[in-house]
């Protein structure tokens, strides 16, 4: 496990410098502030589908924070029986901590990869380096092979101190599945009925961690 994720660190810190070397040239993903998908080309694709990485278990995004940004969050949530939202995981990085540099905004790449135990794998690349984290697993009493997953697809700005949904996961052992919108996350009473539901959200703050 240690051995896979200092392969993965190593493999989206070679994408973050990819991304740079980009932004050097004047085609950045990203020209505003926000976070969105991020392009992978044909030969990053092939890599990291090597790695047991796909567009079906995993995303990757492109972020760039207001200059006003000191830390960066991620909130993992399960939804509670009474509809309710609790946070059961989480992490995030500060402006400089690679370096101590406090004159660098936050700006890199967010990789989420679902795991077989509902756990998350998270990996951080900022300013040419990279760090990995992963949630805790979810323990539940039987398989629920029926899952629907949707992710973030397209630019949010960044609003500070304001959470953004980046992917509402789904689980249920029934058919029919209907999968849910990251809207859902600000309205939890309209997603259906499955037996786990998951969010991840993104959140860029003015406060210290």
């Amino acid at each position: 496990m240690r051995e896979k994720t200092a392969i993965l660190c190593s493999l989206f810190l070679l994408l973050g410098l990819s991304a740079c070397a980009r932004n050097q040239e004047g085609i950045a993903s990203l020209s505003r502030d926000g976070i969105a998908p991020y392009e992978l080309s044909e030969e990053n694709k092939s890599l990291l589908q090597a790695f047991g990485l796909s567009g079906q278990n995993s995303q990757i995004l492109v972020f760039k924070a207001p200059k006003e940004a000191v830390s960066m969050n991620f909130h993992v949530y399960c939804l509670g029986e009474d509809k309710a939202w609790e946070r059961i995981d989480g992490g995030g990085i500060m402006r400089g901590w690679t370096d101590g540099e406090d004159g660098k905004c936050l700006e890199g790449l967010f990789t989420m990869q679902l795991k077989e135990d509902y756990a998350i794998e998270f990996h951080i690349s900022d300013s040419g380096s990279s760090a990995a984290y992963e949630s805790a697993p979810v323990s539940w009493p039987h398989e629920l092979p029926a899952k629907t997953w949707t992710f973030l697809q397209e630019f949010q700005k960044i609003e500070l101190n304001t959470e953004i949904p980046i992917a509402i996961l789904s689980y249920t052992n029934e058919n029919g599945l209907s999968s849910s919108r990251l809207e859902d996350y600000f309205d939890p009473e309209g997603i259906e009925n499955p037996d786990l539901v998951q969010a991840v959200t993104l959140e860029f703050s003015d406060q210290e961690l």
